[in-house]
């Protein structure tokens, strides 16, 4: 009888036992006092704008050179150029004039303002190409051509220069044995400009250092 009973009493003890389980608390993590929080480091990227510089403008401008009067080698005869360029027919002969694309700026007569240097070729109408120097002075930003300085028949400019006062060209310009179609020489001349006169060759080289060099 008494061993019915106790296992009666263990079988509802292990039955209470089995309704109410150990549930698992929730973990908790406490951060480590030695714990650092490590930031990483800003790279910011500084870029400098560099500003082209703006191109200088000249109150004798190119296009403004390219259509005005010039007067021609013959010191009387005038012609309008229109974007660089000139022709008229008068009889039998065909006039023409232009422009080559070489400037200089410089105050050629000292009074403070900028004038301009320029070559202009002349054609009547047969195969020669007449270049001239031609100064053109600046009267409050209005444009006075002078009578150009002759350069020659069929030569080339290579470069023009404004340097100490001087327009600079370096030149191919036609050797003993040259045809007029072809220049061969090499010559450096250098003018000075004299107000009331116009241009004046001041310094003159030509061929290679040697037997048929020459320096004026």
């Amino acid at each position: 009888m008494k061993t019915k009973y106790f296992l009666a009493c263990f079988s509802i003890i292990v039955l209470l036992t089995g309704c109410f389980p150990n549930l698992p608390q929730p973990a908790t993590t406490e951060p480590s006092p030695s714990a650092e929080i490590t930031k990483a480091p800003i790279s910011v990227e500084i870029t400098e704008t560099q500003t082209s510089p703006s191109p200088t403008t000249h109150s004798l401008s190119f296009e403004m050179l390219k259509n005005i009067e010039y007067v021609l080698g013959d010191g009387s005869t005038k012609v309008l150029l229109a974007d660089g360029a000139y022709e008229k027919t008068i009889g039998v002969e065909t006039v023409r004039a232009s422009l080559l694309d070489k400037i200089v700026y410089a105050d050629l007569d000292g009074d403070g303002s900028e004038d301009a240097v320029v070559i202009l070729v002349e054609n009547h109408g047969g195969t020669g190409q007449f270049e001239y120097l031609v100064p053109v002075l600046n009267r409050n930003d209005i444009p006075l051509p002078q009578q150009g300085y002759y350069l020659g028949d069929r030569v080339a400019v290579n470069t023009m220069v404004f340097d100490n006062n001087r327009v600079v060209l370096d030149m191919r310009v036609h050797g003993p044995n040259d045809g007029l179609c072809c220049p061969s020489m090499a010559s450096s001349r250098s003018f000075e400009y004299y107000p009331g006169f116009g241009f004046r060759l001041v310094h003159l080289t030509t061929g290679v250092e040697g037997s048929s060099y020459r320096d004026i």
